[in-house]
């Protein structure tokens, strides 16, 4: 065989690998980014919290309403637990 044959196998060889690892790579989607939104949201509340340094149950209860309003959640702080349930959470 000619030396033109092998380069030419050689060739599709590396076309054929070139495209299988292509196919193999994860196939991007498109995100959603609310899980990080309320992440930042959160971050945030704790940094105003941490530069206030004093605990007032009521205010952070409010501060929590108005960020996060028509949602459910739990705030512990010093052993004490405000907890505010929407009528379809259990």
């Amino acid at each position: 065989m000619s030396n033109g044959f092998w380069l030419s196998l050689d060739g599709i060889l590396a076309i054929i690998i070139i495209v299988s690892v292509l196919l193999s790579l994860p196939i991007l989607t498109e995100k959603d980014f609310t899980e990080l939104v309320v992440l930042q949201k959160q971050h945030d509340l704790l940094k105003v919290w941490h530069i206030q340094k004093t605990v007032d149950i009521a205010e952070m209860q409010e501060d929590i309403e108005w960020l996060f309003p028509n949602q459910g959640f739990v705030l512990t702080v010093n052993d004490i637990t405000i907890q505010k349930k929407l009528p379809y959470q259990f």
